[in-house]
């Protein structure tokens, strides 16, 4: 039994993720993403349409952890901002500023931010901006993560998920795989 689970986790495409515990969470989220697309064949539409939902959180999940991990492989982390202490200042007489503004004085602090702080659309341009991956890619990685971010339940009956929707986030998520065996 184990060497058979050694087999399969060695021929199932993933092998270039070095991280068992990410490679093997990946490989569950894409079988239960293909279990969800067989189940939804004989499903009735309304439950149709909450399968592709869940699929395509599922995939765009997959997406995102593969965004992370180029970003530790390469070593692109960008350093984060935070400002603490925040203060504001009063101004001498005279000096206006808009309504409803302050201005304020704070200490700024740079950290490396913890990996899966990092946001999905931060991620993409990361690796747009560096090269890793191409212009064609990342607008295809924004357009997966805004359909992911529109199915929120308040407001998703603005952003249905089709097949269509479906089979791109599969091919997104396709050439991401070709972008990254070829690094």
């Amino acid at each position: 039994m184990v060497l058979k689970r050694k087999r399969e986790l060695k021929n199932d495409g993933l092998g270039f993720i070095a991280d068992k515990t990410l490679r093997a969470d990946i490989k569950i989220a894409l079988g239960f993403a293909s279990y969800l697309i067989r189940i939804s064949a004989k499903a009735k539409y309304y439950h149709k349409r909450e399968l592709r939902r869940v699929v395509i959180l599922y995939v765009a999940s997959v997406v995102e952890a593969l965004c992370l991990f180029l970003l530790r492989q390469k070593g692109l982390s960008k350093e984060r901002v935070d400002y603490k202490y925040a203060q504001a200042i009063k101004l001498p007489s005279g000096v206006i500023m808009p309504s409803g503004k302050n201005l304020v004085i704070a200490l700024q602090e740079k950290t490396n931010p913890f990996l899966p702080e990092i946001p999905f659309f931060d991620a993409i341009n990361t690796l747009q901006s560096e090269g890793v991956v191409l212009n064609t890619l990342a607008d295809k990685l924004h357009a997966l993560r805004k359909k992911r971010n529109s199915q929120h339940l308040y407001g998703r009956t603005l952003s249905r998920v089709s097949t269509t929707d479906v089979n791109r986030a599969f091919l997104v998520l396709q050439n991401l795989f070709k972008t990254i065996q070829k690094i």
